[in-house]
């Protein structure tokens, strides 16, 4: 999947208390940005712990993780 300004795309964030019905995409919502880079970086430190091999793009500034290699070529 291409990514688009955030990383990987689709990256979907929500106010499961406000929006329970998750129609909202909060993720260019400037108010919830800290929110949205610490599940990033927690769900990056749970892949790393438990060596799992899902590749996590690098998204709002947060680095990815299990990356697959690519050539500089």
């Amino acid at each position: 999947v291409k990514g688009d300004k955030h990383g990987a795309a689709p990256w979907q964030f929500f106010d499961l208390d406000s929006d329970p019905g998750q129609l909202t995409n909060l993720l260019d919502d400037p108010d919830y940005l800290d929110e949205i880079v610490r599940h990033h970086s927690e769900l990056r430190a749970i892949i790393e712990t438990g060596d799992d091999l899902f590749a996590l793009e690098p998204a709002f500034g947060c680095d990815g993780i299990n990356q697959p290699y690519v050539s500089p070529d």
